[in-house]
């Protein structure tokens, strides 16, 4: 760290990071998870993820900010 901000760096603060890529929620795994519920609303995640060979927290992911 010291080593650093000698080098001129001026904030100790983190770097901006993009993470890991979203490779699961895609424009088809939006609709087709979109289409699951139109059909059964009383699906539950668990029997969507199985369908369409999802994690649950993918689908609940595209559930609660795309769909």
């Amino acid at each position: 760290m010291v080593r650093s901000l000698c080098s001129g760096r001026q904030s100790v603060g983190d770097d901006v990071h993009a993470g890991a890529a979203r490779t699961a929620i895609t424009d088809q795994n939006v609709s087709q998870v979109e289409t699951c519920i139109l059909v059964d609303r009383r699906v539950t995640v668990r029997e969507i993820a199985n369908e369409l060979s999802l994690t649950v927290g993918s689908v609940e992911t595209i559930i609660h900010e795309c769909v």
